[in-house]
């Protein structure tokens, strides 16, 4: 497993290495990428970008504005890695054939790993 992969994103990682179906839609993908497809390239954008929200909405979130956040975040977890293998077949296409709801719900574990090291950052700087 690539070192930087593991670090920035475990959830990937992880959804690449325990469901094969996520791994060959995510080398199809990276494939029609490099011949061009622009359309796909924006979704990867956009897919980096709700990472990039966890992280802002965990680092803006204080210590009790946390204790509310956290029930929510576990609430709504299960129906958006549920949902997501639908919404990926209905918007990839053939391209998302085979990918599961394993790879969902460990993919989706980087917006809660993204969180809890924006609300960590925030506190340590709000303890200094």
């Amino acid at each position: 497993m690539n070192a930087k992969r593991l670090i920035l994103s475990p959830g990937d990682a992880l959804a690449r290495r325990f469901d094969r179906g996520y791994a060959k839609f995510m080398a199809r993908m990276r494939h029609k990428m490099k011949k061009g497809d622009r359309r796909l390239a924006i979704y990867s954008l956009f897919a980096r970008a709700e990472c990039g929200l966890a992280f802002v909405v965990g680092a803006s979130a204080s210590y009790f504005g946390f204790i509310i956040v956290i029930p929510l975040v576990f609430c709504f977890y299960p129906l958006i890695a549920l949902g997501d293998p639908f919404l990926w077949r209905r918007t990839y296409g053939r391209l998302a054939r085979g990918v599961g709801y394993r790879a969902s719900f460990l993919l989706n574990l980087d917006m809660l790993y993204w969180l809890a090291i924006g609300w960590i950052l925030s506190t340590i700087s709000i303890l200094l």
